[in-house]
Formats: structure tokens, C-alpha cells, sequence
């Protein structure tokens, strides 16, 4: 039912400047190649991790307890909105991995 791939974690590994430029010339190539991509599947989907959608998210500001990081959360939400989401239709889009973080890598 499930199959493994041979690796490790990169957030097993020591940090190293060779690893670290690995994984970014590979990510940048990865989204080079992803540029050509075309899912009208993709395009069509808005996720809550999608920046372009953060406003999805608004109602799960009320689930942070502590009211001082709840205001500094709704003072970075209304930022967004006031400067950043009038030229959202004027950026650039593509397809990209999205989720690079070390418990989501495996490397060799």
C-alpha cells in the first residue's frame, strides 16, 4: 500500500552551505521547469495556504488566544488587503512547490 524512498529528512542533516545552495539551485530549477505547467485544475483551487487567498483565513484569527498577537495578526491581514491585494492581478503566477521546509525534503 505505501512505498518509501531512501533518504534522509533534511532537517536530520547538519546545516551545511553546500546543502543549502543544493537545495535552492534545485528548487529554482524545479520552478523553471514548472513555468511551462498549465493545470486548469490548480488554477481553479484556493487553498488557505495560497497567499493570494490569505483573506480565507480572517476566521481563524479568533482562535488565537493571547489578544495582543491576535492584534498584531489583524494589523499584518489589514495590510495585506490595503496594499497588497489591489495589485495582486498585476503579478506574476506560476505553479511552485510552495512547502520546502526540512521535514518535507529527503535528500541522498
Amino acid at each position: 500500500m505505501l512505498s518509501l524512498l531512501d533518504g534522509d529528512f533534511i532537517g536530520d542533516l547538519a546545516p551545511s552551505k553546500p546543502l543549502f545552495r543544493s537545495l535552492g539551485v534545485f528548487l529554482a530549477n524545479m520552478d523553471l521547469q514548472l513555468q511551462q505547467m498549465e493545470s486548469y485544475v490548480l488554477r481553479a483551487r484556493k487553498w488557505e495556504w495560497d497567499l493570494q487567498y490569505l483573506h480565507l483565513n480572517t476566521k481563524l484569527i479568533v482562535d488565537i488566544s493571547d489578544a495582543h498577537d491576535r492584534n498584531i495578526v489583524r494589523y499584518f491581514f489589514l495590510q495585506f488587503e490595503e496594499k497588497v491585494t489591489p495589485i495582486l492581478p498585476t503579478l506574476r503566477k506560476q505553479i511552485i512547490h510552495n512547502d520546502a521546509n526540512e521535514w518535507n525534503l529527503l535528500t541522498k
